[in-house]
Order: structure tokens, then C-alpha cells, then sequence
């Protein structure tokens, strides 16, 4: 059981809260006179619960609609970008709203970019796809196969390369700052040693190790640095001049201020041998263009909305567009394929990523079909920011979403949540318990278990509480005595009894 997130793909992105709505229903919006809600309204109207709700700092939402679309919410360049909340950029004032040209870590949104610039290399003729990585690092570094098989560049970046999420040998020296220290001779010492448990090429297992990896060789085949060979290759032939991964002090101002999901500010993350996995900062400015690149400019794209022809794209970069974006291998969950590091639900579907790390959640869509993008970025690391921007791709697609349903936060006082305070043991099944430590801090309570972070809990009633980081909810039982000497956790459709334990005797 594992409530804390990680950098990396969340999966769930599409699946809709079941909470009480805060605002009018989809039903009576649609019945109101298109005349008397402006664009901006209709997208407000979608992302305010997450403000009011306390479930994010701030965001940007990044829209592209063809500009002849019925009821469009973009203006005549057929793109829109709307601030909310606070970005807490030292170079704005506190409580302003982030801008288009607020800068976010967008996490794991990286590893498209790391494939794109595979595709890229793919069409210049300096790696091939089927071509084993090992070729592409010092010839000291061991690379592990399976059966006879190699690890390719193209397992790497659809995960089927068979290594782990993470590497055995990743302890940060600093929690708050975890990929920081890791070096390229860490990531080679510990491919060395490891021994694959399957084959590649047989499964899709999300590998933030595998897309580092594919960074770090490309990199070494260009005889460049990644955010080198990312600018001179990706960001340059697209105008994305803010995107980068070190930051100077301009670049720093610019910088919205990182959340975990309870509210605490957290630093920016930094990055070494596994920049490719998830290292890369951006704004809403520059990712609308890396969409409209996704959507209008692969070969041979009949995208509606799509603009002439742009003749300062190289045609290299096409093409790797459109190879980038090309399904190869089915994944799990959710049921759909994935490309070179791009998730599609299936043939119809958008085709997205997200990404995570500790203080900020990114979002990022495209659909080929109906010439729509959303990408949205938020200071806080929640994954509702996934779902507010699937119902933006149902807003654009002409569909009247509900706005997100979100959980209010009951007002207790510290005397009311003092009782629930305590150490319970929670029954895991199979004769395991896990002790779930309950505190009182700052006049909220905490929840722990072993070898995890505290995370906050909330109360939506008296004994009830909730996550936000994850979808997982206490409730607390009193005895006949009024003590509450019991606590239900409940996750994932499963439930974990607790029994209060006593506390050690003073001695």
C-alpha cells in the first residue's frame, strides 16, 4: 500500500471524482443562452473548484481550438491562456495570478521530449530505433538483456526496455531534492549489476530509469549535453526560448513556487543523469507551441485548424513529429497503446502525458481528430489537475462537462480533532499490520505509515477524513466509552481496520 506519488506517469488521468458538486450542473449550463457566458466564463467555470477546494496554489490552462469551431473558447489565433490563483514567482507580487509566461516544472511531460528528440536523431541518420543503447555509452558500462535480447533506444522510450521505475541505488542525499545527486556514474554502476527480469521488448512498465537512460545516451551520441542537444534540436526550430532545465536568475523570478498536495513549499527539483525522465521547466506560452507542433506540423497532417505551412520548420523535425506520435506497443492501464513516450487511449482518443514532482503537476493533450490541445500547469502536486484537463478537452470538443466535484473541508477545532490523535494498527490481510500514526500539527491532522511522508488529512465531517495527495479516506470509530479506538481506511475499493494501540507506559 503506497499513499505517497511519484515522479511519473498517473495513469488514472480520465477517471472522473464521485464528490458533490459545487456549482450548477452541466444540464443547466447547457440550457443557458451561449450569449450570456463569455469564453473565459466557460472555462472558469471548470477550474474554480479546484481554488475553492484549497487543491491547488495555481494553474494555467493552455487552449488550442480551430478558430472556426461553434462556441469556441479561444480567440482568432485559435489559442487561449487564462491564469488563476497564486504563483508565488519571486519576481511578481505574492498573491498574483501565474501568467503565460510563468515558468513550471512539468515532470515527467519531459519523456516526450526526450522521445521527440529520438525520433529527430532517427531522421538525421544518427540512431536508429532497433539500435541497442549500449552502443551509444562507454564501452565500461555493462547493459543488461534477457533471452538474447538487447535493450533498444526504442524500448527505452516506450518503456519495454525491462528495467525498474527506479534504480536500486537512488538515495538522495536530500528528500526534499531527490534526483539531484544522482550522476551518470551511479545510473552506469547500477545498470552493471542488474539482472532483467524480463525480456525487453515483452511488457510496458513505466520506467523513469529507462527515459533517463534514453536522455543520457542521446546526449553522448551528439557529443552535447541534454539541455544542449534539447534546445539546438527541439526548442530552437519551435520558438520555445523559456523551456530549459537550469535555471539564471531571470529564468528563477520566473519560477512559480512548488506545493506538495498539503500546501507545504517545497524547492525546485534538480536533475543529473536522469534530466530526460523528468527535468525540464516550461510555461504556458511555450508548451501551447510544442502542441500546435504535435498537432499541425507532422507529415503529411490534415489537422482542422491548421495553419499554412510553416517554412522555418526543418523537415527533419517533421517527420520526427509524426514518428514520435506513431502507437507501438499496447499498455495496461489505462487499456490503450503508447507511442515514443506518448499515452492514447486508443484509436480516436487524445493522445496525452502528465507529470509530477515534488511541488508541481502537469498536463498535456492533443487531439489529431478534432485540431484540439490543453495543457495545464499547475504549483501544487495533485493529481486533479489530470482531470480538469480531460473535461478541458471535452469543453473544446464541444461538450458541456461538469465542473470537477470536490470535497469541502469540515471547520474543526483543535479540541474536536485531538481525540483521533494516536498510533492504530491496520489489518493488511494475510496476518500483516502497518501502524498509521495520526498527529496534531498546526492545528491539522497527519497521517504516517512506516517508510512514507506524513500527509495531511482533512475532515469532512467530525470522523471522516480524506487525502488530497491520493483517493483514500479515514473514518474513526468511538467505543461505548467515547474514545475513538478505531479507524477504517479506505482505498483503491479496499478496506484496512485499524485498532488504536496503548501507549508505551512512562517509566
Amino acid at each position: 500500500m503506497h499513499l505517497a506519488p511519484r515522479l511519473g506517469v498517473h495513469r488514472r488521468w480520465a477517471a472522473l471524482l464521485a464528490f458533490g458538486s459545487l456549482l450548477a450542473s452541466g444540464a443547466e449550463f447547457a440550457a443557458a443562452r451561449a450569449d450570456e457566458v463569455s469564453p473565459r466564463e466557460r472555462v472558469d467555470r471548470l477550474v474554480q473548484p479546484l481554488l475553492e477546494g484549497a487543491l491547488v496554489e495555481g494553474l494555467v490552462v493552455g487552449l488550442i481550438q480551430p478558430s472556426s469551431a461553434p462556441d469556441r473558447v479561444v480567440d482568432d489565433t485559435g489559442t487561449a491562456i487564462y491564469g488563476y490563483g497564486r504563483s508565488g514567482a519571486s519576481g511578481a507580487a505574492a498573491e498574483s495570478s501565474p501568467t503565460a509566461d510563468t515558468l513550471f516544472e512539468i515532470g515527467s511531460i519531459s519523456k516526450p521530449f526526450t522521445a521527440l528528440l529520438l525520433a529527430k536523431m532517427v531522421e538525421r541518420g544518427e540512431v536508429q530505433l532497433d539500435e541497442p543503447v549500449a552502443r551509444l555509452l562507454p564501452e565500461t558500462v555493462k547493459i543488461p538483456s534477457r533471452a538474447g535480447r538487447e535493450i533498444t533506444l526504442v524500448d527505452l522510450a516506450t518503456h519495454t526496455s525491462g528495467l525498474p521505475r527506479m534504480p536500486k541505488n537512488f538515495a538522495p542525499a536530500q528528500a526534499s531534492d531527490p534526483y539531484a545527486d544522482y550522476s551518470a556514474d551511479k545510473l552506469f554502476e547500477f545498470l552493471s549489476s542488474y539482472e532483467l527480469r524480463r525480456a525487453p521488448g515483452e511488457e510496458s512498465i513505466y520506467s523513469n530509469l529507462g527515459m533517463g537512460l534514453l536522455g543520457e545516451a542521446l546526449a553522448r551520441r551528439a557529443k552535447l549535453d541534454y539541455e544542449t542537444l534539447l534546445r539546438e534540436r527541439i526548442l530552437g526550430p519551435l520558438g520555445m526560448a523559456a523551456t530549459r532545465l537550469k535555471l539564471d536568475d531571470a529564468a528563477r523570478a520566473q519560477l512559480a513556487a512548488g506545493h506538495d498536495a498539503d500546501g507545504t513549499l517545497l524547492p525546485a527539483w534538480e536533475f543529473q543523469a536522469l534530466a530526460g525522465a523528468g527535468g525540464i521547466r516550461s510555461n504556458a506560452r511555450d508548451m501551447v507551441k510544442f502542441l500546435q507542433a504535435n498537432l499541425y506540423l507532422p507529415a503529411g497532417s490534415d489537422t482542422p485548424g491548421a495553419p499554412a505551412q510553416r517554412a522555418d520548420i526543418p523537415e527533419t523535425l517533421r517527420r520526427a513529429l509524426a514518428l514520435s506520435q506513431q502507437p507501438r506497443h499496447p499498455i495496461k492501464t489505462p487499456p490503450g497503446e503508447i507511442a515514443l513516450a506518448w499515452m492514447t487511449n486508443g484509436a480516436g482518443h487524445p493522445t496525452w502525458h502528465n507529470g509530477q514532482t515534488g511541488g508541481y503537476h502537469s498536463f498535456a493533450a492533443f487531439d489529431r481528430a478534432r485540431g484540439t490541445g490543453v495543457v495545464v500547469l499547475a504549483n501544487s502536486a495533485v493529481g486533479a489537475v489530470d482531470d480538469l484537463g480531460n473535461r478541458l478537452l471535452r469543453l473544446l470538443a464541444g461538450d458541456h462537462p461538469e465542473p470537477p466535484a470536490v470535497r469541502r473541508v469540515a471547520a474543526l477545532g483543535e479540541q474536536q480533532l485531538a481525540p483521533l490523535v494516536g498510533v492504530y494498527a491496520l489489518d493488511l490481510g494475510v496476518g500483516r499490520k502497518s501502524p498509521l500514526t495520526i498527529t496534531l500539527e498546526k492545528g491539522r491532522l497527519w497521517a504516517q505509515l512506516p517508510l512514507q511522508p506524513k500527509l495531511g488529512i482533512y475532515p469532512s465531517s467530525p470522523t471522516e477524513f480524506f487525502y488530497k495527495v491520493v483517493d483514500a479516506q479515514l473514518q474513526f470509530t468511538a467505543n461505548a466509552a467515547g474514545v475513538f479506538d478505531q479507524v477504517l481506511l479506505r482505498q483503491d475499493g479496499r478496506e484496512y481496520p485499524g485498532q488504536r494501540q496503548a501507549p508505551p507506559e512512562k517509566k
